[in-house]
């Protein structure tokens, strides 16, 4: 069955992407890439693939092979202003598309001390799932999945804070919040929240 290209894209928040930083983002034109902290590498990318009609391609072993140059562009979307590189890639005549975003400023785990690094998916939350296998950690669709439908996309954000756990989870959900219009008022208009029962914010 043939249902792509398909678009997977894992979107890079930070405070700030100056000099000054302590966290950088850094993406080859050979689609490797590492995050970085304090000049220190605390994720690194590892072999891509994807499953498609019952069987894995993966840059391993080169049946998934990227075509043409990476794509870079600039954009502004309801988080703020960032900048974006894609890859395309081919897998038996079938294309996936994938990228990173890193957004130049926002209101806006991994963590020692102060530095946080948040993995979550960004969409598609339902479908969304993750593997652990040796010290690779593979985020994506869930091996369950069947097929998706021609231009579905699934993105996984990757969120950094400074200053400590409780804080970048904090700000981490107002992200979320922001892009999926959602108030935490909201909840306590829930009458078995505020007349039946309790709320403890865990």
């Amino acid at each position: 069955m043939a249902f792509f290209p398909t678009l997977i894209i894992a979107v890079i928040c930070c405070q700030s992407v100056l000099a000054s930083s302590p966290f950088e983002i850094r993406v080859s034109n050979n689609a490797s890439y590492s995050v970085n902290i304090q000049g220190k590498a605390w994720l690194k990318n590892s072999d891509t693939f994807v499953r498609h009609s019952s069987k894995v391609f993966s840059t391993k072993d080169q049946t998934l092979m990227m075509s043409g140059q990476p794509q870079t562009t600039t954009g502004k979307d309801s988080i703020g202003e960032f900048d974006a590189v894609q890859f395309s890639f081919k897998a038996d005549q079938e294309t996936f598309l994938a990228g990173v975003r890193t957004y130049q400023e926002s209101s806006v785990a991994i963590f020692t001390q102060d530095n946080v690094l948040i993995v979550s998916p960004f969409n598609n939350f339902m479908a969304a799932s993750f593997c652990h296998s040796g010290q690779s950690i593979s985020w994506g669709i869930m091996g369950g999945v069947d097929s998706v439908t021609q231009g579905f996309v699934h993105e996984t954000i990757v969120f950094y804070g400074q200053h400590g756990i409780n804080q970048a989870m904090r700000d981490w959900g107002k992200l979320m919040q922001k892009v999926y219009n959602r108030k935490t008022s909201l909840r306590y208009d829930d009458v078995s929240i505020s007349y039946i029962g309790y709320y403890t914010d865990n």
